[in-house]
């Protein structure tokens, strides 16, 4: 998170920096930023990473108060804003078309690319295909995507992550041999992290659960991307161990990130929100 100081300086650099470029991009993460760079002219572009959704919305809304909006727009993750009617009316502010920009990676042909990368052809092979495979991981996926959003709506103030030097939640607390063992585990494994919420009726939990209203198609709003590469990582560990390592979440995510190309972008409603903007402005944005 940015201190009151540095998004100060980061509005006042952009206000005055605003001539320089054509148009303007606040991203959460600097993750973001590079994967956007990796697309986007540098010449027609600055990118501007803050940190997370609430300072990229803050520091927006000041640059708007200041009068300095015409060129500036940000880019933010979806998260559950769909489900709790909390997504912003504003063309300046384009969200990810699922959950975040990892299950934008995830749901892509790229998935394919990673998986053959980094699990052995026995694993593959025990599944019809990449698609199916990537289905086994979402159906895990989703029992934690549903937990969370379980947790927004009763106010838990559960920890899904760790604070600064702590341990990841323990996956592997209710995955046995690359399979969800159940909602019982996970939910008590959740509780256990952080000694938070001893009082949570698991059963109670499980029905609201059950009770989350959902769509058609909806798995790609409800994954969360960390919930995926942490899967995927426990799903590596119980392989054979190679020299390559992806024990961990971050590199599953670095993987992701670097095999996501151009073609797999403007397959998106992103890529199509942000072209329809600058065409808009009269800039062409994207790398030739």
């Amino acid at each position: 998170m940015f201190s009151m100081f540095d998004k100060q300086t980061l509005i006042n650099n952009i206000c005055m920096d605003s001539p320089k470029s054509e148009m303007t991009f606040l991203v959460e993460g600097e993750s973001d930023g590079v994967v956007l760079r990796h697309f986007m002219d540098k010449y027609k572009v600055s990118i501007y990473s803050c940190g997370g959704k609430t300072d990229v919305l803050e520091v927006y809304d000041e640059i708007c108060h200041r009068n300095h909006a015409k060129y500036v727009y940000a880019i933010v993750d979806l998260d559950y804003d769909w489900y709790f009617n909390k997504r912003r009316e504003d063309d300046h502010i384009v969200y990810t078309d699922a959950h975040d920009l990892d299950i934008m990676f995830y749901m892509s042909e790229c998935f394919d690319r990673v998986a053959s990368c980094i699990y052995s052809s026995r694993k593959l092979d025990s599944f019809e295909s990449f698609n199916s495979f990537r289905n086994h991981i979402t159906q895990i996926a989703l029992h934690m995507g549903l937990f969370r959003i379980y947790n927004i709506q009763e106010n838990l103030k559960l920890k899904f992550k760790p604070v600064g030097n702590q341990n990841e939640l323990k996956y592997n607390k209710f995955l046995k041999k690359s399979n969800f063992t159940g909602d019982d585990d996970m939910i008590n494994t959740v509780k256990s992290y952080y000694n938070q919420c001893p009082g949570l009726d698991v059963e109670k939990t499980k029905k609201g659960l059950a009770e989350i209203t959902r769509k058609d198609n909806d798995e790609y709003l409800i994954l969360h991307g960390h919930d995926v590469a942490n899967i995927m990582s426990e799903i590596w560990k119980d392989m054979p161990k190679s020299n390559t390592k992806f024990d961990s979440r971050e590199n599953i995510e670095a993987c992701m990130r670097s095999a996501y190309c151009f073609d797999n972008f403007k397959k998106t409603d992103m890529f199509n929100t942000m072209s329809q903007l600058a065409n808009l402005q009269g800039v062409d944005i994207w790398k030739n």
